[in-house]
């Protein structure tokens, strides 16, 4: 591959210092040709002035692109940054994170090596916690490993600092600005549906978290969370329902689903045909069970296991076969009755 356009898209908001030293690390990367498109996102406090003083030169010659738009959020930011993008591929960087020098160099190199079969790659990351005074409380690393795809849409493991192949954008659509806080995750998990992601082992940028600035994520309650947690699950179900993911996958996803709430919901789930040929069984584990959660949990199976032609059972074991839960299996069987299905069997310990 002949030094291939590298796209770097950082989306800004009022950071208008912070973002120098991100874009000073996209400058001294080690790799080729590289473009730092700066989507200005409504900032009031003259981030984009300060950009245009400080690195006219790089404006100048191409490394560096300037854009503003009024205020809509970083997904919005990030969308208007891959419409501008020339780049054969994208990685992406917030404004008050850093990449290492050779961030690109690295990511790069598994599309060099195996060609078309590579969609995705990342690397490990250090994370760290600073507070009001930019005085770093907590570090972590976080080297990543390869994930199966299951796992990344199951829970949200990697950050957005990938580097994907732009035309993969052409097939998946752009950030889901309805996604807001989860944005980058319902993005990642949509790519693994449609191509291969690879692990670099290297550490190859910095994550930063400022106790005084909270993110969108963290700053939602544990109940926000849970919804759109829900929201981007249920997107995959739906593809799947539209044949682009397995089935198998998706009852692997199950069994690992307790991972992607706040609190274990779904601590087993497998399906097989039954002796008849006829019956999908299909067993399910809870832990922990709140009432919302069992809501969201109803809305998945109706819309993966009570669309099938086939007969369907379900067994249910619950650890703690509380009141709420009971009712919540009679409201299931009542649709299951309505569909001449086989009624829920529920086994208790």
């Amino acid at each position: 591959m002949d030094r291939p356009l590298v796209s770097v898209i950082t989306p800004a908001y009022n950071r208008k210092w912070r973002v120098l030293t991100a874009i000073e690390s996209v400058l001294r990367q080690t790799a080729g040709r590289i473009e730092h498109i700066i989507v200005d996102d409504g900032s009031t406090d003259g981030t984009g002035q300060v950009i245009e003083r400080v690195y006219a030169g790089a404006l100048a010659d191409g490394r560096l692109r300037y854009h503003r738009q009024p205020n809509r959020g970083p997904g919005a930011a990030r969308n208007t940054a891959l419409e501008l993008a020339r780049g054969d591929f994208v990685t992406y960087l917030d404004s008050d994170d850093l990449f290492s020098s050779n961030h690109v160099a690295a990511l790069l190199t598994p599309f060099q090596m195996d060609g078309s079969g590579v969609g995705v790659t990342y690397a490990g990351f250090i994370e760290e916690w600073r507070d009001a005074r930019d005085q770093v409380t907590r570090r972590n690393v976080e080297p990543l490993r390869e994930f199966h795809p299951v796992e990344i849409r199951m829970k949200s493991r990697i950050p957005i600092m990938v580097m994907h192949r732009r035309e993969l954008v052409d097939r998946i659509g752009l950030f889901d600005t309805d996604r807001l806080g989860l944005e980058d995750w319902d993005f990642l998990v949509r790519l693994s549906e449609v191509t291969l992601f690879r692990w670099v082992p290297a550490i190859t940028a910095l994550w930063i978290h400022r106790e005084a600035e909270p993110s969108l994520t963290a700053s939602l309650s544990g109940r926000q969370r849970d919804l759109k947690y829900m929201k981007v699950l249920k997107g995959a179900i739906r593809r799947e329902l539209d044949g682009k993911i397995q089935v198998d996958e998706l009852l692997e996803g199950l069994r690992i689903f307790n991972e992607a709430l706040l609190g274990p919901v779904v601590a087993a789930a497998a399906g097989r045909p039954a002796a008849d040929g006829r019956t999908e069984v299909v067993d399910i584990s809870f832990q922990r069970i709140r009432q919302g959660e069992l809501d969201s949990l109803l809305e998945l199976i109706k819309s993966r296991f009570l669309t099938s032609h086939l007969g369907v059972q379900i067994r249910m074991a619950f650890d703690n076969t509380e009141t709420v839960a009971i009712e919540w299996i009679s409201k299931l069987n009542q649709m299951l009755a309505a569909r001449g299905q086989i009624p829920i069997l529920i086994q208790t310990p």
